[in-house]
């Protein structure tokens, strides 16, 4: 059972995006992002304030809203990473107003395991979205090829080393024959 201000995260999860807002002084922004020294790596430091022990550095993303100019957070989390926009749109004023740096984490940061996100007093957690995913159908092919009975049985085939054992039994009347006309028209 998971404690109070603590988010799941299951195994396997795919598509989801959760947002943060980091509350950080200009200075330790600086350090988080571009570490120096004895300072731990960026995902390192991140996963600390999650209260985990590692995350996958290639699905974090950290930036200043302001960067995103007029496109804005609800723009970035539908054009730029496939929220659908209709599961966003009660949310969209709220994400409008959001202002200074983000912390976006990728289900793929968790490499597939679960994990229980304990986050530190310096992020605030605005929410979860899940990429859009295209529904699969199964129509029928439109070729007239694709139409029709596919055989049960399979086709008989030749047996090649039965075909091997004609040949080697016919090569010595072959050669008989041969001998034959050769020894007729030497003769």
């Amino acid at each position: 059972m998971s404690q109070p201000g603590t988010l799941n995260v299951v195994p396997n999860e795919r598509g989801c995006i959760r947002i943060f807002e980091l509350d950080l002084s200009n200075e330790d922004l600086r350090k988080l992002k571009n570490p120096q020294g004895e300072s731990p790596s960026t995902e390192a430091a991140v996963a600390h304030m999650l209260g985990l022990d590692w995350l996958n550095a290639d699905y974090i993303e950290m930036f200043d809203v302001a960067d995103l100019d007029e496109l804005g957070l609800a723009g970035y989390l539908t054009q730029g990473n496939g929220v659908a926009p209709a599961s966003i749109e009660a949310d969209r004023t709220r994400l409008g107003e959001i202002k200074g740096w983000v912390l976006i984490l990728y289900s793929s940061a968790f490499d597939g395991k679960s994990a229980q996100l304990s986050p530190n007093r310096q992020l605030s957690f605005v929410g979860t979205w899940q990429e859009a995913r295209d529904r699969v159908s199964f129509e029928p092919l439109p070729s007239k090829a694709a139409k029709g009975i596919i055989s049960q049985t399979p086709p008989v085939s030749n047996n090649p080393h039965l075909t091997v054992l004609w040949v080697i039994l016919a090569l010595p009347i072959f050669a008989l024959c041969l001998a034959a006309v050769i020894y007729g028209v030497t003769r």
